[in-house]
């Protein structure tokens, strides 16, 4: 007796759940299928593209800090651009970064060509790598079928 009041009980709070439930959305209703979704598709390969995804954005920082600190210093001059660029630096890194970033850009300026040409190579490298990794993740977000290159 004891259990059939408590499944009646029950039973009445799911229809009135289920009731509140049909009365939502459609967008709403296949909310718990994209969430569910997500999940699976990130499990897949979620990690390794987020992981890929940063490890390029970050790899292509210092190349492209070095080109703005050549190009910065052959407009403005090399104090001006060391300048510019420790401040521009001071905003989003430790303090023990920015000293070793100070010398590797005073190297850099003092070089001036050079380390140019070898951060634009470098910094092209990397971007990319990287727009190339954006582009496979959309594809895979998104489902578009995968399309042949002209050189494969």
């Amino acid at each position: 007796m004891r259990y059939k009041r408590m499944w009646s009980r029950l039973s009445k709070y799911t229809k009135v759940a289920r009731r509140w439930w049909l009365r939502r959305s459609p967008a709403t209703r296949a909310l718990p299928y994209y969430i569910w979704r997500a999940i699976a598709n990130f499990s897949q390969n979620g990690t390794e593209r987020a992981a890929s995804l940063a490890y390029f954005s970050l790899l292509s920082v210092f190349p492209l800090t070095l080109l703005f600190a050549v190009i910065i210093s052959s407009l403005l001059g090399p104090a001006v651009a060391q300048e510019q660029i420790t401040s521009a630096l001071d905003l989003f890194l430790p303090p023990d970064t920015i000293s070793l970033l100070q010398t590797n850009v005073q190297d850099a300026l003092q070089q001036g060509t050079s380390f140019g040409i070898a951060a634009l190579g470098v910094l092209i490298w990397t971007g990319s790598t990287l727009f190339s990794n954006i582009t496979r993740s959309l594809e895979a977000i998104f489902q578009v079928p995968v399309r042949r290159s002209m050189w494969r």
